[in-house]
């Protein structure tokens, strides 16, 4: 008998605005299995895993739909951080699963 699939539960989607300065877009969780963040905003926004963002450095997600994903391939529990370059602050959707 096959191993049956495993079952994971994802929460409401949300909004979180990433400023100038870097920002936390959302926080460790030990029970995640699956993360997506997509960039809702017209401007680069950069997404360091762990620790705080830096301009122009670790992940690049591009304006107007670009996105990172995070399943069993590259899974971290740590806090994901982000910031831009531009003015104000820039949307960025999220959804994660346990």
């Amino acid at each position: 008998m096959a191993n049956a699939p495993e079952v994971i539960t994802y929460a409401a989607p949300a909004t979180v605005n990433v400023g100038v300065a870097t920002t936390q877009i959302i926080a460790a969780n030990t029970a995640r299995r699956h993360l997506i963040i997509v960039n809702d905003s017209d401007t680069t926004i950069y997404l360091a895993v762990g620790n705080p963002a830096v301009l122009v450095s670790g992940i690049r997600i591009n304006a107007a739909g670009g996105a990172f994903t995070m399943d069993r391939q590259n899974l971290a529990t740590v806090a994901v951080n982000g910031i831009h370059g531009g003015v104000g602050v820039k949307a960025v959707t999220v959804n994660e699963a346990t």
